[in-house]
């Protein structure tokens, strides 16, 4: 029943999450990472998250079923979570406290391995 609103600008690859709703908004349908995870994928598995300042959410408050991701491909963007400000030297400090070692950054796409010391 969540919803997430989506600003179009033009483009997918200019669109972001906006946190109010508006008439150049789009409602879209939101699932948290533990139904995903628990519902659809196996044991292990790899996440790719392009989802526009979203990967907040489920860095800070969904991170339990990271665990068993062994492969992080990531794109981070500045964001907003729980009225708290995240640069995207933030989120990769958050990912690191989940167990992951960075393998590769271009620009602000990532692919992270978990470090398996951890």
């Amino acid at each position: 029943g969540k919803s997430l609103h989506f600003l179009l600008r033009g483009s997918n690859e200019l669109g972001k999450l906006s946190y109010i709703s508006t008439s150049e908004t789009i409602d879209v349908p939101a699932i948290s990472l533990t139904q995903l995870v628990d519902d659809h994928l196996p044991k292990d598995y790899i996440l790719i998250s392009d989802i526009e300042g979203a990967e907040s959410a489920f860095l800070f408050s969904d991170s339990d079923q990271l665990q068993r991701c062994k492969q992080l491909f990531i794109e981070l963007h500045p964001s907003v979570w729980n009225g708290k400000h995240y640069s995207i030297d933030d989120l990769r400090m958050r990912i690191f406290e989940l167990g992951f070692k960075e393998i590769r950054r271009i620009h602000t796409n990532f692919y992270f391995e978990r470090d398996e010391q951890s």
